[in-house]
C-alpha cells in the first residue's frame, strides 16, 4: 500500500499535463486488465479510480498524486477498438506522444491478465515503448483465478517469452503477481514504484 494517494487531474491534451518536476509512473495494459483496480488496491481505497466492466472505459490520462513523491498515471487500455475512429485517433496520438516524450516518466507498469497469453499486441507495445529506455515492470493481474502452482507456471512462461522474444526490451527481471481479492503482491509492487521516485 502507498499512503496518501489521491486523485489529481484528468488530462486530454498535452497542454493540460501537470507542470511538475515530480516523477511519473504510467500504468498500461490491454483493455479491462485491471488498471483502475490496481490503483485502488495500491491506495487501499475502493473508488479512487473508476473501475468498469466495459472495456475501453478509460479514455483519458488520469493522474493520482503521491504527496511529495510523484504521480501514478492511469492510461487507456490498448487493443480496444469499439469507439469512434476520430475519437480514438485523437487520444491515441496524445497518449503515444506522452509515453515517448514525457521527461518525467520514470517507470512503466505493464499489466497482463494472468489468464491470457502474451499477445502480438503486447509484444508490439513493449518493443515500441522500449525505445524510450524507461524501465518496464510486468504485473500479472487476477492471480486469484489460479492456484499458486499455476501462477508460477504462467509467470515462468511469460518470463521465458520475454527473454527469448523481446531481447533488448528494458523489462525488470522480477514480476509481481497481484490479486485484488486476496490483496497479495502489493508489497513487491510498492517497492518497485518507490524505487522509481
Amino acid at each position: 500500500m502507498i499512503h496518501g494517494i489521491d486523485y489529481f487531474s484528468t488530462v486530454v491534451r498535452r497542454e493540460d499535463l501537470p507542470r511538475s518536476l515530480l516523477p511519473e509512473v504510467a500504468i498500461v495494459g490491454r483493455s479491462n486488465c485491471g488498471k483502475s483496480t490496481l490503483i485502488n488496491l495500491l491506495a487501499s481505497k475502493r473508488r479512487l479510480a473508476y473501475s468498469s466492466k466495459t472495456p475501453g472505459c478509460t479514455r483519458t490520462l488520469n493522474f493520482f498524486l503521491i504527496p511529495e513523491r510523484g504521480f501514478l498515471v492511469d492510461l487507456p487500455g490498448y487493443g480496444f477498438s469499439k469507439v469512434a475512429r476520430s475519437e480514438k485517433n485523437l487520444w491515441a496520438g496524445f497518449i503515444e506522444d506522452y509515453l515517448l516524450t514525457r521527461s518525467n516518466l520514470s517507470g512503466l507498469i505493464l499489466l497482463l491478465d494472468i489468464r491470457r497469453e502474451v499477445t502480438s499486441l503486447d509484444e508490439k507495445f513493449i518493443l515500441w515503448f522500449s525505445q524510450t529506455g524507461v524501465p518496464i515492470h510486468i504485473v500479472l493481474s487476477k492471480s486469484d483465478k489460479f492456484s499458486e502452482s499455476q501462477c508460477r507456471r504462467v509467470s515462468d512462461s511469460v518470463r521465458n517469452y520475454v527473454t527469448t522474444r523481446l531481447v533488448g526490451a528494458n523489462i525488470l527481471p522480477v514480476f509481481s503477481l497481484i490479486s485484488s481479492l486476496r490483496r497479495t503482491g502489493i508489497d513487491s509492487l510498492t517497492n518497485v514504484i518507490k524505487s522509481w521516485f
